[in-house]
């Protein structure tokens, strides 16, 4: 898998579905009512000094400057690079979100992802508490995509499951050389804020990892706070992905990592969820 690159990281375990159709993709005007319109891309107030980002995708230092959270008011520091990292695939019938798309159609369930991926992007991917990268699939075609924004670095996914992926990110980012907390989320999360983002930083500098809850038992971030603690070698050993499970097993697996938890939230893998 190629190294130092930035990518985009994918939701589910759904199957390929081989008579996908092809063409451009005109959903059902419908549909539009599902993916939410909000000011997600405001920035946050803050009321002191936050901390300082560049605005280039290979970004490697920060400002030394204490900050504050405009929501929580507590004091945080800049001597580590915060890393956010989001899982996406490329938007192709058949390829994303296969489950609503067998009860709404593919290209409609096609587009519903596409959308809600980008409102998601806009919302927290350009906050500058934190550096936001793209983790893509499948490989070249995201690292050469136009539908993402360019100016976000990207990483590919690499193969495996969804766990083979997860744990290449959590590994891989940020650099050894400053191992600062990193936090990996799904773009299939309609409720999702940059304020849950900053939570998950925050409960990182108070426990080893975090997890936000996703209501069908599955979750829909993960973070490590790295520092001097090593990612688990047995990371999603043994999870039962698309189940009920997934999130005990998930937390099974960290072992004597001491684990916060983040609001719960739902996903979208059914047409009922569109409604929740």
């Amino acid at each position: 898998m190629p190294q130092g690159i930035l990518i985009d990281i994918a939701g589910d375990e759904e199957p390929l579905l081989e008579s996908a159709p092809k063409g451009s993709i005109k959903p059902n005007p419908e549909l539009r009512r599902f993916v939410t319109v909000d000011r997600c891309g405001a920035m946050p107030r803050v009321s002191s000094v936050q901390n300082t980002f560049t605005s280039q995708p290979g970004n490697r230092g920060l400002q030394k400057r204490s900050s504050v959270d405009g929501k929580s008011g507590i004091p945080e520091t800049a001597l580590v690079q915060r890393t956010l990292i989001i899982f996406l695939k490329e938007p192709r019938p058949g390829r994303v979100k296969t489950r609503l798309g067998r009860e709404i159609g593919l290209i409609d369930a096609t587009w519903w992802f596409r959308h809600q991926s980008a409102r998601l992007i806009r919302c927290v991917g350009h906050d500058p508490r934190w550096r936001t990268v793209l983790a893509v699939n499948p490989d070249r075609e995201g690292l050469t995509s136009r539908i993402w924004p360019a100016h976000l670095a990207r990483w590919p996914q690499g193969r495996g499951d969804l766990g083979d992926r997860m744990g290449r990110a959590l590994r891989a980012m940020p650099p050894k050389k400053r191992p600062g907390p990193v936090i990996v989320i799904g773009t299939d999360i309609p409720g999702l804020r940059a304020c849950h983002v900053a939570e998950g930083f925050h409960q990182l500098s108070r426990h080893d990892a975090v997890l936000g809850p996703a209501t069908d038992g599955g979750f829909w971030m993960i973070g490590l706070k790295r520092g001097g603690r090593a990612v688990p070698s047995g990371l999603f050993r043994g999870v039962r992905w698309s189940s009920p499970h997934a999130m005990g097993d998930t937390v099974a697996s960290m072992g004597s990592l001491d684990v916060g938890f983040a609001a719960t939230l739902h996903d979208v893998d059914e047409a009922s969820d569109l409604h929740t």
